[in-house]
């Protein structure tokens, strides 16, 4: 790629038959991330990393392909062609976010693959669909968009894998479930551990729409990952559930949030993760509750598993209410191994990494069960329990 500037994403855009309307989204895009600051997180630090270098060249990394399904009123296609064809659903969806930082701007400017998923008004899918992403070595900017129309029902299970030591994913993802639609979610990332991750994904909920979303993180070696839900509108729900493992030399900064703006709205996010040898995570989860948005429930809770003596935890929840008629709680745990039971599992002929992983299942296990597709469950187990290696 060429020297970055906002001529050369315009005329990049152009080369690859994107219209108009995209070149001037991503030309916008470029300026404001050219004129921005770039984030600095509290306990996360990438200073020292050429974020901008490694984007140019994720950029130009091959696009993974997906297999569309094949049933009347879903549409699963790569964003760029579902730009030229369908762009009346695709531009509202692949702008500047109001919250986007630095990194995600840029990768508002320069994504080179992802997908648009669309169900029609009433249509209820019976599979599972599915994006599995292969991430090149080079990395990759990836953002995909994710819409169901009134009274749609469907499950998607998004995967990500791959990329290589040294190089840069910038993902996102923007989900729109519309009046009375139900989706179940399913993100879940196993990059390569020397990768580097910056993450964000955004949802909005219309009038009496449901979102399940289930939130697996295992891989890259830094990551720093946003998952937000904005209830807009009046009685919709979230129900989220993330888990996590970190080991050698993996360092995690996740947030999960819930913006109440409607009322009747309701926000359940519950959150579990593991440490071994190194590993850290800072894992923030916030539930902010507007002026408007009475009557509306807000709850949060999180737990750490500390598995060595080397792993560190922070769990940093936040409660903002601006509204008095509502209900709202959060909690947050970080605890060791209970030394008694380990004790008492290799007492009884268990050798020291089976009863961890014994203990392990068991931590995650109630969370686990919570979990409404079944073969989200059994992947989610295995990641889990899979981590402790001997």
């Amino acid at each position: 790629m060429s020297v970055l500037s906002a001529p050369s994403i315009r005329d990049r855009a152009r080369a690859r038959g994107e219209p108009a309307w995209l070149a001037d989204v991503r030309a916008e895009a470029f300026q404001r991330f050219a004129g921005m600051e770039a984030p600095r997180w509290r306990r996360t630090d990438l200073s020292g990393v050429d974020l901008q270098g490694l984007a140019r060249r994720a950029a130009d990394a091959p696009a993974p392909a997906v297999k569309a399904p094949k049933q009347t009123g879903v549409l699963v296609m790569p964003l760029a062609d579902a730009a030229r064809e369908h762009p009346d659903l695709v531009r509202p969806l692949v702008g500047i976010h109001p919250r986007a930082d630095k990194w995600e701007i840029l990768q508002t400017a320069l994504w080179s693959s992802g997908h648009l998923v669309f169900v029609e008004k009433g249509v209820e899918v019976a599979e599972p669909l599915g994006l599995e992403e292969r991430v090149a070595p080079a990395g990759a900017l990836a953002r995909d968009v994710v819409v169901l129309e009134r009274a749609a029902k469907a499950t998607l299970l998004s995967r990500q894998r791959g990329a290589s030591k040294g190089s840069l994913v910038l993902a996102g993802t923007e989900v729109e479930v519309r009046d009375g639609a139900s989706l179940s979610l399913a993100t879940l990332q196993d990059l390569d551990h020397g990768a580097h991750l910056l993450g964000s994904r955004r949802a909005t909920l219309r009038r009496d729409a449901t979102l399940s979303w289930v939130d697996g993180q295992f891989g890259a070696g830094t990551s720093v990952v946003v998952n937000e839900t904005t209830l807009s509108g009046p009685g919709s729900n979230l129900r989220f559930i993330g888990a996590f493992f970190g080991s050698a030399g993996q360092h995690m900064d996740v947030t999960n949030s819930a913006f109440h703006d409607g009322a009747h709205t309701s926000s359940q996010l519950d959150m579990k993760g593991a440490l071994t040898e190194d590993g850290y995570s800072a894992n923030y989860s916030i539930v902010n509750i507007g002026p408007q948005a009475r009557n509306a429930s807000g709850h949060q809770h999180q737990e750490t598993l500390i598995l060595s003596e080397g792993a560190r935890a922070d769990a940093i929840p936040k409660l903002d209410v601006e509204n008095n008629d509502v209900s709202a709680s959060h909690g947050a745990t970080v605890g060791q191994v209970d030394p008694e039971q380990l004790f008492y599992l290799q007492a009884r002929g268990f050798h020291e990494l089976a009863a961890k992983r014994l203990i392990v299942e068991g931590f995650f296990g109630p969370l686990l069960e919570q979990v409404p597709v079944e073969e989200v469950r059994e992947e989610l187990r295995g990641a889990l329990v899979g981590r402790l290696k001997g």
